[in-house]
């Protein structure tokens, strides 16, 4: 998942060192009220899945009375244990509600994001160690570190890639190698330069076209009510909409030779290009957003087979990896660059927020004008890693309810997925007092910390390619939260249609302290954000 906000052999991270935009840390620069707040709907977050995995375990528990019941007419088979049919002790749930701390979550957040943690790096291995160690420490029935070796994609810190708009031999603009320190906090040597995931290396040069969004119907509007001849050319389009990699695989089959991705104030920056973070969450000028460009899920060498030893692997040719130079850029940039566009203006839909009129291009305003792509992006084999915890069942040990979430991030990672590792920290925490305690859930818990999300969900792919056969016949639900809270203070959960019904249920029970005309309410999730809708 890229953030929003943001996301070689001498490289700091190059070989096990330690991706979106500079994320901040959201802990500072926030009143005590807002940062007390948030870690209410954090805490109501994880009381909702506390209660939804409880549900789907089986109502938390099994009862202590284990003694075998006579078949009472014949209603229940000899030997068969009446725990199998009946519920759980409901007061486990309030039990695993009350201990969950926010002070916990704050803490482990902050941890977390104390440096970039990107995937196939030392940074990625030291986080899997620590959660790894905390669910030992905790009493885990079994913990494992799973590595995968695949195929991952990094910039060439002693070429950085660059933009750079010509004026016959004259440098008019060049776009920034690394983005804007606004914290000193972020001022750190192994956060890794802007770049696109899998992006194809080269230096194509030539016009410019701009093509909004980057989507099938602005290039075949173009294309047909424009006349526009996209071969040999170089376009630019916003990010918003649909998937980055879409946009680079429209430009391949257009006939583009590469794809500049932008951040406009309009999908950014929305209240004012000059509210933006430190002051407020959004996107300044020189932020830049990271990510994959990689359309499919999992290691692109071994589609359907997991990364380990003995699996064949493709050759990079063989697969559906980008063919062009792709690169990301702030708005400052893209502003320095489509101020000199010529052609016709852009339809009304395609006008951005920035000081400029829109033009379409081909070209620029001066004909010896001409931006030059450098990208020297490599992909490159490394190891990511999973972290796996099982606190087994004591009724249907061969159950499983699996709860998770990705680790790395392109660079701090503060929302996505730190706000929920941090979570799931808390989570396993608390059921690990539960179990020291003496109790057990009826079905096996499992605790997934994946590796590589961000460049294509490999961890977790390769994981279920792995255990495909047990996880097809054993898995009762997954549930997953990388990302705690963001935004505003109402709860988004999505899920397929059989966990409906759980999910509206926890909803209900989980209570809420809300401010209602300066006195704090308890509420219930249900009665507050989805009741009322």
């Amino acid at each position: 998942m890229s953030d929003v906000f943001a996301n070689v052999e001498d490289s700091p991270y190059h070989d096990q060192s330690s991706m979106s935009a500079q994320q901040p840390m959201v802990d500072t620069k926030m009143t005590q009220k807002q940062s007390n707040i948030r870690l209410i709907v954090i805490l109501a977050l994880v009381g909702l899945i506390l209660l939804t995995v409880g549900i789907l375990i089986g109502y938390f528990s099994a009862p202590s009375n284990s003694k075998t019941q006579p078949p009472p007419n014949g209603a229940y088979l000899p030997g068969v244990s009446q725990q199998i049919t009946q519920d759980g002790d409901i007061t486990i749930r309030q039990k695993l509600h009350d201990e969950i701390k926010a002070e916990n979550i704050e803490k482990y957040h902050k941890n977390l994001t104390k440096h970039p943690h990107l995937a196939g790096t030392a940074a990625d291995l030291g986080q899997a160690q620590m959660i790894a160690k905390h669910w030992t420490d905790l009493g885990f029935d079994e913990v494992k570190i799973v590595p995968y070796d695949v195929l991952l994609s990094y910039p060439n810190e002693s070429q950085p890639n660059q933009i750079t708009l010509f004026d016959g031999n004259t440098v008019v603009y060049q776009s920034q190698l690394i983005e804007k320190i606004v914290r000193p906090d972020q001022n750190q040597s192994d956060v890794v330069p802007p770049f696109n995931a899998y992006s194809k290396n080269g230096e194509p040069e030539g016009d410019l076209i701009y093509v909004n969004y980057g989507r099938i119907e602005d290039f075949t509007w173009l294309k047909e009510n424009k006349s526009i001849n996209f071969t040999d050319k170089i376009v630019i389009a916003r990010y918003g909409r649909i998937f980055r990699g879409d946009k680079v695989t429209f430009a391949q089959r257009f006939g583009a030779k590469g794809v500049i991705l932008y951040s406009d104030p309009a999908d950014y920056a929305i209240d004012s290009a000059n509210s933006v973070y430190p002051n407020s969450w959004w996107l300044p000028g020189t932020g830049v957003q990271r990510g994959t460009t990689m359309l499919e899920d999992g290691d692109p060498l071994t589609p359907g087979y997991p990364a380990i030893n003995s699996s064949f692997r493709l050759s990079e040719e063989e697969t559906e990896l980008p063919k062009i130079p792709v690169h990301p850029i702030g708005y400052t940039d893209a502003e320095s660059f489509l101020k000199h566009m010529k052609g016709e203006d852009a339809p009304a839909a395609w006008q951005g927020k920035l000081n400029i009129s829109y033009k379409i291009g081909p070209g620029f305003e001066k004909d010896t004008m001409k931006i030059k792509m450098k990208i020297s992006t490599r992909n490159q084999m490394r190891t990511t890693y999973n972290v796996i915890g099982f606190i087994k069942g004591q009724l249907e040990p061969d159950r499983y309810v699996l709860l998770g979430n990705h680790r790395d991030a392109w660079v701090f990672g503060a929302v996505d997925p730190s706000s929920g590792t941090a979570s799931l920290m808390e989570i396993t925490r608390a059921f690990g007092q539960m179990t020291s305690a003496g109790w057990r859930p009826r079905r096996t818990l499992v605790f997934c910390s994946w590796g590589a999300e961000e460049f294509g969900l490999l961890g977790s792919t390769e994981w279920v390619e792995n255990y495909v056969k047990n996880l097809g016949n054993r898995v009762i639900a997954y549930l997953n939260i990388d990302i705690s809270v963001q935004g505003n203070y109402s709860l988004r959960g999505r899920s397929t249609p059989l966990l409906y019904k759980t999910l509206y249920s926890a909803a209900k029970q989980v209570t809420y302290s809300i401010l209602v005309k300066d006195s704090v309410a308890c509420l219930t999730y249900w009665s507050v954000h989805v009741h009322t809708q």
